[in-house]
């Protein structure tokens, strides 16, 4: 059987992740942490790890509210976790698509607002990077499927990116 097709639906596009999106994600991660050191080289790194650690887990758990507001189930495996967090398990429509992720960057809006009340002032590039790091590609996938302007698809999270198909 071809890779291409997947149960009555045909490979239209996969959007994947190229080393532009890798570099930039290990690139900020670390020119923020690398500036904050140098900036603020007295500063207890421990309480600032442990927000970005919560912070971390609050974007996860924002992922299985908006799985479970779609009616999906979850996929929880390793390779996905750095680039979108917790994933359905089943391909999604086009409106659940953008349910799901717009659901996802509200959830994420209201989580910033709220932890950034115990952010250090000093680090508010780490949190801006951090930012820029675990939403950057989703929007940037989010705008690609916008634009295919096509509502007879099906969007199924992948490693390498997404996978978009449409009806045979």
């Amino acid at each position: 059987m071809d890779e291409r097709v997947i149960y009555n639906y045909q490979l239209f596009v996969r959007f994947r992740r190229t080393l532009f999106w890798v570099s930039f994600f290990i690139t900020t991660l670390l020119a923020s942490f690398l500036l904050n050191i140098i900036i603020n080289p007295d500063v207890n790194w421990s309480k600032t790890l442990t927000i970005l650690f919560f912070y971390y887990l609050s974007y996860q758990l924002w992922g299985v509210i908006c799985i479970t507001w779609i009616k999906k189930g979850i996929k929880f495996s390793l390779p996905f976790l750095p680039w979108y967090g917790v994933v359905p398990k089943k391909m999604l429509s086009f409106q659940e698509y953008i349910k799901f992720e717009t659901g996802y960057f509200l959830l994420f809006c209201l989580s910033l607002l709220l932890i950034i009340q115990f952010f250090p002032i000093e680090f508010r590039i780490v949190m801006f990077s951090l930012i820029l790091v675990l939403f950057m590609y989703r929007i940037y996938l989010w705008i690609r499927v916008l634009l295919l302007n096509n509502r007879n698809i099906r969007i199924r999270y992948e490693y390498f990116g997404i996978s978009v198909y449409k009806t045979k």
